[in-house]
């Protein structure tokens, strides 16, 4: 799969989406395992950054907020 580390520019609309490697400093830095768990579900990045976990612009933490929020929030009723 290659190397993934460095920065990415999201780009997201109602009309859909882009991820491309930039160059540019990032305005979030979060790890790869954090933006799989955003985008699986209930994290949200400001509480994250509350907790020191990632860093980030406030209003590009807002942004990124609304962009992996789910309505209805993921439920699953099984133990496992």
């Amino acid at each position: 799969m290659g190397d993934l580390t460095g920065s990415y520019r999201l780009r997201a609309n109602t009309e859909g989406a882009e991820c491309q490697l930039t160059t540019d400093d990032p305005s979030v830095v979060l790890d790869l395992e954090d933006l799989g768990a955003a985008y699986m579900g209930r994290s949200r990045f400001r509480q994250w950054a509350r907790a020191g976990r990632l860093s980030g612009a406030p209003d590009a933490l807002a942004a990124m907020d609304a962009a992996f929020a789910w309505d209805p929030e993921p439920w699953c009723p099984e133990l496992f």
